[in-house]
């Protein structure tokens, strides 16, 4: 076996994605918004799994009460005050010197987002808002990108694919944008890093089985609850007709600028 693909010889081994599944990903090009709980758990199964190029988009600092969650960072990235994306990119490469990792410190804007995600062949979902996350949704429309959604908070945590035009959008499926106060937040309810690992490892299985294209990606929602033990799968119907975001025609509300409140980490 040659030696690129020896480094991933039990991935070759798994049916699941084989020779030509591995092929894939070596030629794949995936962008992250958001490293933190569940971007660093994102990011690490991305590099180690031989995804060709990685984009990290995260505007912020590692802070001390990052560590017990966000499995990528240490107590010198904190004393250095090193952007997530830079260490995040910093640790990767030394995972995984063979594809390419780009970090940018940047903030996710209706004025950047499109060029943020344009090339890319899939979107990873870390964010920490459901502003961010409509405002991603509306993008990977446009551009017509396949996306993960995933969330977490507390013990808890949902995740589910979106395959524009083929999928129901995130707005079809949640409906308006909550009100920021109506919603459980990790500043509210706190945050543990198992649930934050599990969540984004589900989601890192269905990102790679969308990158292989060795089989279909149906959509469900997933919910899982580590503290409880509650693992929920639930079926998910075709897109709305009257959807803003995905039905015709399309009213986008959050690509339209300016949104200053639109934030991300």
């Amino acid at each position: 076996m040659e030696a690129d693909l020896a480094r991933y010889v039990r991935q070759v081994t798994f049916r699941g994605l084989g020779e030509a599944g591995q092929r894939r990903l070596f030629a794949s090009s995936v962008v992250l918004i958001g490293c933190g709980a569940t971007g660093s758990t994102l990011a690490n199964h991305m590099a180690r799994a031989g995804v060709g190029r990685l984009r990290i988009v995260d505007r912020d600092i590692i802070e001390l009460n990052n560590l017990p969650r966000q499995f990528l960072y240490d107590e010198q990235d904190v004393a250095e005050g090193t952007a997530k994306a830079v260490a995040a990119a910093c640790r990767l490469r030394r995972i995984n010197s063979a594809i390419e990792i780009e970090p940018l410190v940047v903030e996710l804007r209706p004025d950047n987002v499109l060029d943020l995600i344009g090339d890319a062949d899939l979107v990873l979902d870390a964010c920490d808002n459901f502003a961010t996350r409509y405002l991603l949704n509306e993008a990977c429309i446009e551009l017509g990108i396949p996306w993960v959604y995933t969330g977490v908070v507390a013990s808890y945590g949902m995740t589910m694919p979106i395959i524009p035009g083929q999928m129901a959008c995130l707005r079809c499926v949640l409906g308006p944008e909550p009100p920021a106060d109506g919603v459980p937040t990790i500043y509210t309810e706190g945050v543990i890093g198992p649930a934050a690992a599990a969540i984004a490892s589900l989601s890192a299985a269905t990102a790679l089985k969308l990158l292989a294209g060795t089989e279909p990606v149906q959509q469900r929602l997933v919910h899982i609850d580590v503290w409880e033990l509650a693992f929920d799968v639930l079926e998910v119907g075709p897109p709305r007709p009257d959807c803003p975001a995905c039905g015709q025609p399309r009213r986008y509300e959050y690509l339209q600028p300016p949104i200053s409140r639109i934030t991300q980490t």
